[in-house]
């Protein structure tokens, strides 16, 4: 999911290619640090203005300009599931 609205985000690539990594060796890729989350997690950066411009983008229906309007969209974005749509093959493996 996070990867859907926030494809631009660096740190999220490297997760995602750890995550992956650490997957194919059978380890675990919990628990995380606030550190990653705060880096990685769109839930945690509603405020970026990336992830403003591509929640906003998913969401034309909604007029969104306060935080919690970015925070609800984002979560209705996660909510119905959409991102399941993205094959992995568009993910950085």
């Amino acid at each position: 999911f996070a990867f859907t609205i926030d494809p631009e985000n660096s740190a999220l690539r490297e997760r995602i290619e750890e995550v992956w990594r650490l997957r194919d060796l059978g380890e675990s890729t919990v628990p995380s640090t606030l550190e990653i989350e705060c880096a990685t997690n769109p839930f945690l950066r509603f405020d970026d203005p990336a992830v403003r411009t591509n929640v906003q983008a998913a969401t034309p229906e909604r007029t969104l300009t306060t935080d919690a309007d970015f925070f609800a969209a984002a979560r209705a974005l996660k909510d119905s599931k959409a991102y399941k749509s993205v094959p992995d093959a568009d993910l950085p493996l």
